[in-house]
């Protein structure tokens, strides 16, 4: 950057309100929880439920077993969440959430010294369930806000049921590019999800699949002028072209909604089939995988340094990916996909994943807080099965510079179910809410509760039950500052829903579905006391979102 720039309006402003955050949050120190889990319906709210539980419990941590949770429930957030995001790829789920303040009491006996974060504490609560609480310091200095978006997204494969090793590396390597490309153009990458939904034409015919081999991303580009954009989509675009991918760019003009996108590049099958077949993994099929969250302060190049490491394991896949900074962390949580199991089997796997994580950590206590340079040399080459895997000096020296100090959530690893959302449809909600805690807490349960009171979610919670309830596949809730909460998020329902009625057009459902949910949202709402008051929307389609309704 010139000095012409450092001294530029945006810049001092920037630096101002670096120094108010620093300033408001002395401590400088966010809490966080992540949990790695096995996808089930109703599992965000349970938590709540049992934060409410412990709120009014006597003795805090008085309900936790021995590993500090019953042996098939969550402990409950040790705080309520500020920022969180919550994700569901493949059978396997995250929940994210950041609180700001002082350590809970559990967590004070943790601290490892002023220039450590506390000793990460990793709660088992069952063998497809580890929670993980610590704490990192966050960059005030990551600012977006005023930023101008570039959001884009790029088709992989559109057949759902359709996957095999070959999608998952190809996720692979478009996260390094993309990571690398808004490094190179030392901006922020602000959001980066695979998979997701494909853009919904303006007039729908159908009621799209809630997800496809896709990833999506959004990028700051501040101060970006039509040039600079068009070179940054001229270079994604050929690089889909040579693969065959589709490629869309959201339309970020002022006055029009987000889910509306241009194409700027059409999906080639034939090219997609012949570059799949060349890399001789197409009829590969992973059936685990190894969820890891890497967490730190948000920094730009931090991705690209990781997923520059990960790139020099060429046969490594990352099958789902959710990276996103909330309360200026950066979390990268990727799901990378088990190539080769010992004669063993998962259990010898386990076993031997459990030693490296151990082997990449100064000491053997449960609390593990191993940065990527220290665990990825150790996990890598058991993942992928390649054990003469050796990165170059370069790339270990770039991840060590830009994402050093983060801490590397690792485990348990996890069967997956690719495809298996194809018999199910979307439905969007977004809210906002101001001038109370519990904005996250309170419209996500009225909403949950407003899906039983029109007959989308089934009484009963069984096992049995699940492919019959709302799954919530993504949601993300950010404090947008003054008092200010805003979420967004996707479900999925059972396809079976779109007989019970007589008129089978989508846009005639949707509507109905959408009305009606939204309807039962606010009469749900007005049961609880939030002075603020909360707006609401409900749409089959993303860009029919709207959050001009009244406030509640």
């Amino acid at each position: 950057m010139s000095d012409e720039e450092d001294a530029s309006p945006a810049a001092l402003a920037d630096l101002a309100r670096a120094g108010f955050l620093m300033a408001r949050q002395s401590l400088m120190q966010v809490n966080f929880e992540v949990h790695h889990v096995r996808d089930r319906a109703g599992y965000l709210r349970e938590l709540f439920d049992r934060r409410a539980v412990a709120e009014r419990s006597p003795t805090p941590g008085a309900d936790r077993g021995r590993n500090g949770g019953t042996p098939d429930a969550a402990p409950p957030p040790a705080e309520r969440p500020r920022e969180t995001l919550s994700s569901a790829a493949n059978g396997v789920g995250l929940v994210i959430g950041t609180y700001a303040g002082a350590l809970p009491r559990d967590m004070q006996r943790r601290r490892q010294g002023s220039d450590l974060p506390v000793a990460l504490r990793v709660d088992h609560v069952s063998p497809d369930a580890w929670v993980f609480q610590g704490t990192a310091w966050p960059n005030p200095t990551f600012i977006y806000e005023t930023g101008q978006k570039f959001e884009g997204l790029i088709l992989v494969e559109e057949r759902t049921t359709r996957w095999s090793s070959f999608q998952s590396r190809a996720i692979a390597e478009l996260t390094a590019v993309i990571s690398r490309i808004a490094a190179d153009h030392k901006a922020p990458l602000l959001s980066l999800h695979a998979p997701v939904q494909m853009p919904a034409r303006a007039e729908a015919r159908e009621w799209p699949v809630p997800s496809v081999v896709a990833v999506r991303f959004s990028i700051a580009l501040r101060g970006a002028d039509a040039q600079r954009r068009l070179a940054l989509a001229e270079t994604l675009a050929d690089f889909a072209g040579t693969r065959g991918y589709g490629f869309w760019l959201a339309d970020t003009r002022a006055g029009h909604r987000q889910g509306n996108w241009y194409l700027v590049r059409p999906y080639d099958r034939s090219k997609v089939e012949q570059y799949a077949d060349w890399t001789g993994c197409a009829d590969l099929q992973p059936r685990y995988c190894l969820p890891v969250t890497f967490v730190g302060p948000a920094r730009v190049g931090a991705t690209s340094a990781i997923m520059a490491y990960l790139r020099e394991f060429p046969e490594l896949g990352v099958l789902a990916c959710s990276i996103i900074s909330l309360d200026d962390l950066a979390f990268i949580h990727l799901q990378l996909a088990v190539n080769r199991l010992p004669a063993g089997g998962i259990d010898e796997f386990e076993v031997e994943l459990l030693r490296r994580i151990r082997s990449a950590h100064v000491d053997t206590t449960q609390g593990r807080t191993s940065s990527p340079q220290e665990l990825l040399p150790e996990i890598l080459p058991l993942v992928t099965g390649n054990g003469n895997g050796r990165p170059g000096v370069e790339k270990l020296a770039r991840l060590t510079e830009r994402a050093g100090d983060y801490q590397a959530l690792t485990g348990p690893t996890m069967l997956v179910r690719p495809g298996e959302g194809s018999d199910r449809i979307p439905l969007w909600f977004s809210w906002r809410a101001v001038g109370t805690d519990d904005g996250l807490a309170t419209p996500l349960i009225a909403f949950m509760d407003a899906l039983k009171a029109i007959g989308l979610a089934p009484a009963g919670s069984g096992v049995e039950d699940a492919r019959h309830h709302p799954n919530l596949d993504y949601l993300v809730c950010r404090d947008v500052g003054e008092s200010m909460l805003r979420g967004r998020g996707k479900i999925s329902l059972p396809r079976h829903i779109l007989h019970q009625s007589p008129d089978t057009r989508p846009n005639v459902i949707g509507a109905r579905i959408s009305t009606s949910l939204e309807d039962a949202w606010r009469a749900e709402l007005s049961r609880h006391a939030l002075p603020g008051g909360v707006e609401i929307s409900v749409a089959w389609v993303e860009y029919r979102l709207n959050n001009s309704t009244t406030l509640m």
